[in-house]
């Protein structure tokens, strides 16, 4: 083809129309083609026959079979903001209790095959709630231990401030309930290797709540950095920025909040010592007592994403970390600034993260290849390196722009986020969490996928998408992380002795 013949670009309208027709497909774009001129070449010159075995982007667990086995009789502990979630997601909820636009979270799919027979929380208005959704199945409980220890419950959900992780599953594996426990899986390193002690010697099955397991994009992801599209990956880089009250840990405390309907003991847990106080109770991230600031909060998400896309970091070999409280002076003790490196020296790799709780710029992830990188905010494109060799020879004819995407993968339904869709939605949609694009287009929320992967699990007995060994290795490096902040200088695993020491070369003492 002479230079007269080329076609033109292709548009902005024109990728608009096609992802409008085909919400499924990945949508590969060059600068110097048109769509249908682009896949030619890619299929016999940019990416070989690549193109040919990507599999359609789609969820695990989203077959929509009804599941096979008994019904799970599952315990619920924890109502609050995340438990009422994961109760909409696995498909409980009544008229009244919804959020405006809110749907119950199966959208479609089979049922997941169990009855809520038990919830418990510590704040009486939460227990009510959740006896509501249950559909008037469930026992309500004010004790964690009398749930667990219940003839009547299978399995539990623990949606509970981080202190409490561990001691909790750790009674419901002795007690033979398998276990659904959301991030940061430990408050730290020795609980998180208590934990999987207890989980393997009882042989329930634990998942960790990353529901990013179950997220189309970072299968794609995954499949086109394994399948050396970026070459050689030495950095990879998170965010994570939050504005606004809610999201800095400061939401609303409701009015009829007091000592008579919230048990202060048992949130604090044995040997409590802080006199009664609202702020705490609700904001419990704030506080080192429960929380495990922004590494173990919200690094988290990045770091199982990042680990997936990967192929498994593992332990990194050193952090280093800083941090300070810079915007939220609010009586906080977990900073609202934080950032951290981690090295593998195996991999030849480190991973930066970056957060803020002071502006809401775009959290995305990034990584950095010989031949290209890849941007994972709210899709998965790739732009060629301007010094790639691999695709030098395209580079160099111009058939590929390095300022333009050379693979797109946008999902949902192919609309584009404009001024009109909420920060909110924004927000979830660049953090890729709550939605899987399905083959056929439709989105199914990704915690109803992780719950039913969980319970597919345990009706199995096979491994779930983030189970003990994966939550530990998550609950480390967190913890490495904040461990390095507050102990001021650089630390590393220690591996025969399986605990966090400060590096001998940095100085520092625990």
């Amino acid at each position: 083809m002479s230079k007269g013949d080329e076609a033109p670009l292709l548009t902005r309208r024109d990728l608009l129309a096609g992802l409008a027709t085909t919400p499924a497909l990945v949508a590969f774009v060059v600068a110097a083609r048109t769509h249908a001129a682009y896949r030619k070449d890619s299929r016999h010159g940019i990416f070989g026959d690549l193109l040919e075995r990507l599999p359609l982007p789609g969820g695990a667990g989203e077959s929509g079979a009804a599941p096979a086995g008994p019904v799970l009789n599952v315990g619920l502990i924890g109502v609050g903001y995340r438990g009422k979630q994961l109760l909409v997601a696995a498909g409980f909820a009544q008229p009244g209790q919804l959020a405006a636009g809110e749907s119950l979270g199966t959208d479609g799919e089979a049922p997941l095959g169990i009855r809520i027979a038990g919830v418990c929380d510590i704040y009486q208005p939460n227990l009510d709630w959740g006896v509501v959704a249950s559909g008037g199945t469930a026992v309500p409980y004010r004790k964690a231990r009398d749930l667990i220890a219940s003839p009547g419950i299978d399995a539990v959900i623990l949606a509970v401030p981080d202190h409490w992780h561990v001691p909790l599953a750790v009674e419901a594996a002795r007690a033979g309930k398998h276990v659904y426990v959301e991030k940061c899986f430990s408050h730290d390193v020795d609980g998180a290797l208590a934990a999987a002690e207890a989980v393997k010697a009882a042989g329930v099955v634990l998942q960790l709540g990353h529901q990013g397991r179950q997220n189309s994009l970072y299968a794609l992801a995954a499949r086109l950095a394994g399948d050396g599209l970026l070459g050689g990956i030495r950095l990879a880089q998170a965010f994570t920025n939050h504005n606004g009250p809610v999201l800095a840990w400061n939401g609303a405390i409701p009015k009829e909040a007091g000592p008579r309907n919230v048990d202060w003991e048992a949130f604090e847990g044995n040997g409590a010592t802080h006199p009664f106080d609202l702020d705490r109770f609700f904001h419990w991230r704030k506080y080192w007592a429960y929380g495990t600031g922004l590494s173990g909060d919200a690094f988290t998400h990045e770091w199982d994403a990042l680990d997936l896309v990967l192929g498994g970091l593992g332990i990194p070999g050193t952090a280093i970390a800083s941090g300070g409280i810079y915007g939220w002076r609010d009586g906080r003790e977990t900073p609202d600034t934080y950032q951290v490196v981690y090295e593998y020296p195996e991999r030849g790799l480190a991973l930066t993260y970056n957060a803020t709780q002071a502006n809401g710029w775009r959290r995305d992830k990034i990584l950095f290849g010989a031949d290209a990188t890849m941007t994972l905010e709210g899709g998965v494109r790739v732009y060629a390196d301007r010094d790639s060799t691999r695709y030098a020879e395209f580079l160099k004819t111009g058939r590929i722009d390095p300022d333009r995407p050379i693979a797109a993968y946008l999902p949902g339904d192919g609309r584009w986020l404009d001024a009109g869709t909420s920060a909110t939605q924004h927000w979830a949609v660049s953090r890729g969490l709550l939605y899987s694009t399905t083959p056929t287009g439709r989105r199914v929320n990704t915690a109803t996928l992780h719950l039913r992967d969980w319970l597919d699990a345990i009706r199995s007995r096979r491994q779930p998408a983030c189970p003990i060994d994966l939550a530990v290795v998550e609950a480390v490096t967190a913890h490495m992380g904040t461990l390095s902040m507050r102990w001021g200088c650089r630390v590393r695993w220690d591996a025969a002795a399986r605990k966090v020491v400060p590096d001998r070369d940095t100085g520092g003492t625990a």
